[in-house]
């Protein structure tokens, strides 16, 4: 824990020092010599380095199957199985993306690490039945989303600059 990356780092904090962390509070409070405590504070702040954000933008279209087949036979996509990836230059993109119907687009900013939403949908009355018995019977209405749902969850590299990104569509 924190006690054994101190001592890690050269702080010897046997008695009559001490080290106490209140979990209640996120207060770390240590009785020790300046020395220590210099180090200690220049620690913290190496551990206390915040999250990269990232801010992802996700656009909604649609495609048929026409659409595919052409990207397929130009080589812009290449087809592995029952999926269809590869990464385009801007160059490569900008024509595809003018001819696509862009049904919704969306963008969020979240931290490294942490899965962000996105959802194009409607909201429905759905019905739901129960039986008596000689019928069924309305039960009750409940409104249900349906549409289109996309969870991101962005990784910044150790080097601050690549992003690995994991995309889940329902």
């Amino acid at each position: 824990g924190l006690l054994s990356y101190f001592r890690g780092h050269g702080v010897d904090l046997q008695a009559p020092k001490s080290i106490f962390y209140n979990d209640r509070q996120s207060t770390l409070t240590v009785r020790a010599m300046n020395e220590d405590l210099d180090t200690i504070e220049q620690l913290l702040n190496v551990l206390n380095t915040p999250t990269p954000q990232v801010t992802v933008k996700a656009r909604f279209v649609e495609v048929d199957e026409a659409f595919l087949k052409t990207l397929l036979a130009t080589g812009v996509a290449a087809s592995t199985d029952s999926t269809k990836n590869r990464i385009l230059t801007d160059e490569q993109f900008r024509p595809i993306l003018k001819s696509l119907d862009l049904i919704n687009e969306g963008e969020v900013t979240t931290l490294s690490g942490r899965q962000a939403n996105f959802q194009v949908v409607d909201m429905e009355d759905v019905l739901f039945f129960g039986t008596n018995q000689t019928a069924m019977l309305p039960v009750k209405t409940n409104a249900m989303p349906f549409g289109t749902f996309l969870d991101v969850t962005p990784l910044v590299a150790a080097d601050g600059y690549a992003i690995q990104l994991k995309v889940v569509p329902n």
